[in-house]
């Protein structure tokens, strides 16, 4: 059974950043096909790790931005980047990987840019007790 879990994700669309002024439609279709994606690949990663998603997690993310991103949101800030990833935790509940986004099961870890990876988010899920 482990007790961390790594996920290499594909950086949000940019219509999941609470700055974006896209139309609701546009933003429904985009933030539900990145929900959906990062459940097939959490829900496969997990499987193949043994990975129990029935305790709670510290989430630390790391931005890493070099490269192209198109069509992706590249988060300037810290808060920004949180804010872009609720499709993100939503897909992990979604898989199973985690029980719920709320305080009793999630801890906010460390939010870091990496400007020489990616494009893309480095999810860390480490149990806590």
């Amino acid at each position: 059974m482990a007790d961390v879990l790594e996920l290499q994700l594909p950086l949000p669309p940019r219509e999941a950043s609470p700055n974006n002024h896209a139309s609701r439609l546009a933003r429904m279709r985009a933030i539900g096909g990145y929900r959906a994606a990062v459940g097939v690949i959490a829900r496969q990663a997990a499987a193949r790790c043994g990975w129990r998603g029935d305790r709670p997690v510290r989430l630390s993310l790391t931005f890493g931005l070099r490269g192209g991103a198109d069509g992706h949101y590249r988060p300037g800030d810290p808060d920004n980047a949180l804010a872009s990833c609720k499709p993100l935790l939503d897909g992990l509940v979604d898989a199973g990987v985690i029980v719920d986004d709320s305080w009793r099961w999630l801890e906010i870890g460390s939010i870091r840019c990496d400007r020489d990876a990616g494009p893309g988010v480095l999810v860390q899920l480490e149990v806590i007790e």
